[in-house]
């Protein structure tokens, strides 16, 4: 059995928490847990994605300092490019307002109007390059496909572009509420979203109310003490 417990599950957004400690779930989440005789792990650590800066990042706040790569920076440019910063993972602080979008998502007309013009911007520089925005919410998802129009640039969820990747991504947060629902704090959604971009990533979300939240806290007091947290207008 093979795969990466750190990430989502098959069945993580439809399966409700009570039923998972009775077996329900990922079957490769029980298989980790368990001990005895003839039961052996084996880690694979070492990642040939990402930039070398991106693999130290996530290797501390998602993989307890285990992830190598042999990946150097010349063989990951695209980024340098795009900003001066030593970490590739940069935070355009925008607040807007977040908004129910029917049935039951929602979105961030600000957010999309900050991914619409970073994403473009990016592909001026670099139209070469793949890039990627991902999105937690489908409402978030659907209405900045409507501002992009017809365009190479992809968006969809972070939970259907699992096991995929890009050279640039852009994650858009959408939720401004410092009591934000709890998937969009969940750890293996944001292991997956933070683990696709090749080369680097921005990140469109409030940066005070995502810092409240318990697992966005230490991925924003990170991006806070390399100085990665900017406004929009810096980006221009």
């Amino acid at each position: 059995m093979v795969g990466d417990v750190k990430q989502l599950d098959t069945f993580k957004g439809s399966l409700p928490e009570v039923c998972i400690p009775l077996g329900f779930g990922s079957a490769l989440l029980h298989a980790s847990r368990a001990t005895g005789e003839g039961v052996a792990q084996v880690y694979l650590t070492k990642t040939f994605r990402f930039h070398p800066e991106i693999a130290k990042f996530l290797s501390e706040l998602c993989y307890e300092g285990k992830l190598e790569t042999t990946i150097t920076e010349d063989q990951r440019p695209y980024m340098s490019q795009l900003s001066n910063r030593e970490l590739p993972i940069v935070l355009a602080n925008v607040l807007g307002k977040c908004e129910p979008a029917f049935p039951t998502s929602r979105t961030n007309k600000t957010h999309t109007k900050a991914a619409v013009w970073l994403a473009n911007e990016a592909k001026k520089k670099l139209p070469e390059c793949t890039i990627v925005i991902l999105t937690f919410y489908n409402g978030q998802r659907d209405e900045i496909m409507e501002a992009l129009g017809e365009t190479s640039i992809e968006v969809t969820s972070i939970d259907a572009f699992q096991g995929k990747e890009a050279d640039i991504i852009i994650l858009v947060t959408t939720s401004t509420d410092k009591f934000a629902k709890t998937f969009i704090d969940d750890q293996q959604r944001l292991t997956v979203a933070f683990s696709r971009a090749r080369s680097g990533m921005f990140v469109i979300g409030y940066a005070e109310a995502l810092r409240q939240l318990p697992n966005w806290g230490k991925f924003i007091q990170k991006l806070k003490d390399k100085n990665n947290i900017v406004n929009l207008v810096d980006l221009r």
